[in-house]
């Protein structure tokens, strides 16, 4: 009689290539600018949107206040045009009030000719006014909006400063230092400076290169081993 048990068969096939992972990330900077910190080491574990770079923000920051200084101009530049708004429809309704009772009193005998013209013409000359008036308003509250956005595309500026993490996963280099400038992935055409690459090492996959005989004899025949890898036939 023969001991019979339950166990696994190893079997093993070689081939040459390597183990990567699935997603793999090189962080670049949206801006331009010089390295002030470096918050991350090789081997840290990271979080999606965890900051890894800080930049000098100087440049930013004083184009935000510049930004603000405008939009308190256009705030009150706006304010003033809607008080002369104000006035101007208070003079047209007056000018159009001393018209009308200048037309009754040459209805009557009252008033002249030449000072009904003269009323008349003033009323006219107020409805201008007030049109001219409520066309500044418009612009000026075009400008305030024009200088909110500016304000909200200087926020933006000062916030990408800071190079955050686009996914977790783990630090698996780091390319600058304190002191390094680095390059806009935007508006750069070489694509910016890869300032450190993450991945996620939870995800890995084998990249391998064997022979057709030993890919049908140890992986094709294997429904668990063919599920698990997809053939690249090379010429």
């Amino acid at each position: 009689l023969v001991d019979v048990r339950l166990g696994r068969v190893r079997e093993r096939a070689e081939a040459t290539g390597s183990i990567e992972p699935h997603l793999q990330v090189d962080v670049q900077a949206r801006a331009s600018g010089e390295v002030t910190e470096v918050l991350i080491d090789e081997g840290e574990s990271v979080e999606v949107d965890q900051p890894l770079f800080r930049l000098d923000p100087s440049d930013a920051q004083r184009s935000l206040e510049d930004a603000r200084v405008s939009l308190r101009r256009a705030l009150a530049e706006l304010a003033q045009a809607r008080a002369n708004t104000e006035v101007a429809v208070a003079e047209s309704a007056d000018a159009d009030a001393a018209r009308d009772v200048s037309e009754r009193g040459v209805e009557r005998g009252l008033v002249s000719g030449e000072a009904n013209r003269t009323a008349t013409t003033g009323a006219a000359v107020a409805r201008a006014t007030l049109q001219q008036r409520r066309a500044a308003a418009q612009a000026s509250s075009a400008a305030v909006a024009a200088a909110r956005l500016a304000v909200q595309d200087a926020e933006q500026r000062l916030e990408e400063m800071t190079v955050r993490a686009p996914v977790a996963g783990t630090v698996l280099s780091v390319s600058v230092e304190t002191g390094s400038i680095v390059a806009s992935a935007i508006s750069n055409v070489s694509g910016g400076t890869a300032m450190a690459t993450i991945a996620d090492l939870s995800d890995l996959r084998v990249v391998g290169a064997t022979t057709l005989d030993e890919y049908r004899k140890r992986i094709e025949k294997d429904p668990a081993l063919e599920r698990r890898f997809q053939p690249v036939y090379v010429a």
